[in-house]
């Protein structure tokens, strides 16, 4: 668990224990350079979800929605000392209450389950997951270093969230 947690724009941030919440540093690489570094970095996750069992969607820049369209995961990335650091929250054990998530701009939160399994006993093991997720984000990013960023953005385009449908902004 965390005791001070922040989100986008230093907003307070619900970290029960249970829940994964790691902070690692990203390769420095034309990939994660610039704007495309979000889209990129979000794409390595929800690929490397993918490879574990879970379908997940990217909300650009900072969620990971299940297909249903709840929150399951954030991301969070900064530049420290010129080194870009990504913080992942995931949502194993417990969610924000209605009343923690902003109402006019949030999606509803959920429990990350994987996809051959719609009940799950006992929340997820943190550690394990950590571990075998880094594996797989670590193997996909070594496919793709050598790749032209117009194509792994393009390869990302299938993981957006709402991909073909009309989003209004307000």
């Amino acid at each position: 668990a965390q005791r001070a947690g922040r989100g986008q724009v230093r907003r307070r941030w619900h970290s029960p224990r249970g829940n994964l919440y790691v902070s690692f540093l990203l390769p420095d690489h034309p990939l994660l350079q610039g704007d495309a570094a979000a889209v990129v970095a979000g794409y390595m996750l929800t690929a490397g979800f993918a490879r574990l069992g879970f379908s997940l969607q990217l909300k650009w820049p900072n969620d990971l929605l299940t297909l249903e369209g709840k929150k399951v995961a954030g991301l969070l990335l900064e530049e420290r000392n010129g080194l870009l650091v990504a913080g992942l929250g995931v949502n194993l054990a417990e969610i924000p209450s209605s009343g923690e998530m902003r109402a006019d701009r949030a999606t509803e939160a959920a429990i990350l389950f994987p996809d051959d399994s719609s009940v799950q006993d006992e929340p997820l093991a943190p550690f394990p997951l950590w571990r075998d997720l880094q594996h797989s984000c670590m193997e996909l990013f070594a496919q793709w270093q050598n790749l032209p960023l117009a194509d792994v953005l393009n390869s990302a385009s299938r993981y957006m969230a709402w991909k073909g449908k009309t989003v209004v902004l307000h």
